[in-house]
């Protein structure tokens, strides 16, 4: 019996083996199908490439790429140590873009790096040109503002008032296609409303609005949405549970698995979930959670493919078997890459051996993972 395999790889991306499609009236077979435009999804592509598999990768939205074309610039990522394969391929290419002075447009490499010291030393094998490093910088913009090149920045949300549209994503997960696209728009106005008024509005503090008002966005990023970025960052929505769920016991060592197809090394971290006036009369935020790990731990092959007796060809490297807490640890676009590259090379095993994922042998695919350059163990 030929089983049939598709991987779809997300935000949520997933990977179906031997999966159709059709176009206009022509029906056409792949051997991977992979939904999800992210950067997990392109590294799934890529590997299934790479393993001599025909690929399709289907994006819903005009976006590909994820949060990592979508304006991530400082990546969080714990340990880098813990990154190979195609993700580190990825950011060692950005270090050698950067490496070349035609592509520093608006200021030198070092103008940069004199404004911005670098943790990465001379001669180390480093992942990307800026090793993360927030910078708070004035104490009355609440966000951070980590420097990128070409005087562009990195921002993040900061204090109680901030970036984060708290609340308002409880609906995402259950939303039908239409529903997200309207919170889409909501979370756009949001930031747009929160810059415009810190900038502009009477209200807000004169020392205030002169500092953000010599902010402005990049004129030649996301030129058709007038420099706002058309991704969303869904931190967290759906997950699977399968046959083993990731949980803070693996993320702080307690519970240490042998079937690992790749690392992750973030702490555990969620943000705030609501803001609510209490007994005083002050408004308060709650939720947020900030936790350390012992190290890079592994991430188990049974928490990206379904329980024995549901689907036999299906793996999903984002939207993982694991706990909220787990998943803020886990869900680094680094990591994303990882899996999805991880997902792509069982799925192409499974094809040349006509096997169920379930019924794929550890060992092959461990060596397969090894080879591509994959990190299975911290040194």
């Amino acid at each position: 019996m030929k089983f049939l395999y598709k991987i779809n790889v997300f935000l949520f991306s997933i990977l179906l083996f031997h999966g159709n499609t059709i176009t206009g009236q022509t029906l056409t077979q792949y051997d991977i199908v992979i939904y999800g435009g992210t950067s997990a999804g392109v590294a799934a592509a890529i590997q299934s490439s790479r393993m001599g598999k025909s690929v399709v990768l289907i994006e819903p939205s005009q976006h590909v790429g994820g949060l990592t074309t979508g304006g991530l610039g400082a990546t969080d990522i714990g340990n880098k140590s813990a990154i190979g394969g195609i993700s580190r391929e990825f950011y060692q290419n950005i270090k050698k873009y950067y490496e070349d002075p035609a592509n520093w447009k608006w200021q030198t490499r070092e103008e940069y790096f004199a404004q911005n010291e670098s943790r990465t030393a001379d001669g180390e094998d480093a992942m990307w040109t800026l090793e993360e490093m927030y910078h708070y910088g004035d104490p009355l913009v609440p966000w951070i503002n980590t420097a990128m090149p070409n005087r562009k920045t990195d921002t993040n949300n900061q204090k109680g008032f901030s970036t984060d549209f708290i609340g308002q994503n409880f609906d995402y997960p259950e939303a039908s296609y239409e529903e997200k696209e309207a919170m889409n728009l909501r979370h756009l106005e949001y930031q747009q409303g929160l810059m415009w008024s810190l900038a502009n509005h009477p209200r807000i503090p004169k020392e205030v609005r002169e500092v953000v008002s010599q902010w402005g966005m990049s004129k030649d990023e996301f030129t058709e949405q007038g420099g706002w970025t058309p991704q969303l960052y869904v931190r967290e929505a759906r997950r699977m549970i399968s046959d083993y769920v990731i949980s803070q016991k693996d993320c702080e060592g307690l519970e240490v698995v042998e079937d690992p197809v790749g690392l992750a090394a973030y702490k555990m971290d969620s943000h705030m979930v609501q803001r609510y006036v209490d007994h005083n009369g002050y408004v308060q935020n709650e939720g947020n959670v900030e936790a350390p790990v012992t190290g890079p731990y592994p991430i188990s092959y049974r928490s990206i493919i379904p329980k024995k007796g549901e689907a036999e060809n299906l793996l999903v490297p984002v939207c993982v078997s694991s706990t909220h807490i787990a998943f803020g640890s886990i869900r680094m676009e680094p990591v994303f890459m990882v899996l999805g590259q991880s997902a792509a090379t069982a799925a192409s095993l499974a094809i040349d051996k006509n096997l169920p994922l379930h019924q794929l042998p550890y060992a092959e695919l461990k060596q397969a993972l090894i080879q591509g350059k994959q990190v299975l163990q911290h040194q």
